[in-house]
């Protein structure tokens, strides 16, 4: 829906990458517990929350340069903003990786 007018949360983590997501969206949060080292795949917290639910100190995924591996990087702030534009896109997995965020 690109013309209806939207509120996101905006988050925003230590290492500067930046996503705005609706508060019912889903995401993967983590409590920070393997902060600056890399984590497969298979060894991430697959439990999705609110993205209301997620709070600065809280960590998310975020995909490697090398695309190999994930790292958990601290949420440094949170606001919310409204923007124009709100789109769902579906993948066959459900997941989705915007901004290198998982």
């Amino acid at each position: 829906m690109p013309k209806i007018k939207a509120e996101f949360i905006r988050i925003e983590l230590t290492d500067g990458k930046v996503l705005k997501i609706t508060s019912k969206h889903y995401i993967y949060k983590t409590k920070c517990t393997n902060e600056n080292r890399l984590i497969s795949f298979d060894k991430m917290n697959h439990i999705p929350v609110f993205a209301e639910k997620v709070e600065v100190g809280d960590c998310l995924y975020v995909l490697t340069e090398h695309q190999h591996a994930f790292e958990e990087r601290r949420v440094k702030s949170i606001n919310i903003v409204e923007e124009m534009g709100i789109y769902a896109p579906m993948t066959s997995t459900s997941n989705i990786i915007v901004n290198d965020i998982y």
